[in-house]
């Protein structure tokens, strides 16, 4: 039997007729169930556009990987590397989780914040991707 995605109250209704023909047909079932609130589509895209913008805040603030994070040869920032030592550290200390799409909806945002936040005592800015922003950097060009 494949996964099956109850988001809404007729899905759940309709999901428990099932099972209940299911048991009384086999007597017995096995079900398992997992929580489907993860990121959305949209805040995935967000956070791959959200690295880079921010690895290029980084870059024009005139920071590197070395002088932000390790010790080294000075390497320009990029999305891979926000995405893996500044996004993915803050996120596993907020949820608990390594992969990126794990975390929720909230979470996401408490992770935003979380790194806002230290963005902003370096003197940094990097909003979240959203229309709005995306709206005003094209009017910007």
């Amino acid at each position: 039997m494949s996964d099956t995605l109850i988001n809404n109250e007729k899905a759940l209704e309709d999901y428990i007729v099932f099972l209940r023909s299911k048991f009384e047909k086999d007597k017995a079932i096995k079900v398992s169930v997992k929580s489907a609130k993860t990121r959305t589509p949209t805040q995935n895209r967000s956070l791959h556009l959200f690295c880079k913008q921010l690895s290029d805040v980084l870059n024009d603030a005139g920071f590197d990987f070395r002088t932000f994070i390790k010790e080294g040869y000075p390497v320009p920032f990029n999305e891979a590397l926000v995405k893996e030592h500044i996004w993915g550290p803050v996120q596993r200390a907020i949820t608990g989780f390594d992969s990126t799409t794990k975390p929720n909806s909230k979470q996401y945002t408490e992770i935003y914040d979380a790194l806002n936040t230290k963005m902003c005592e370096h003197g940094l800015y990097c909003p979240w991707p959203c229309i709005d922003t995306l709206m005003d950097k094209s009017d910007k060009r």
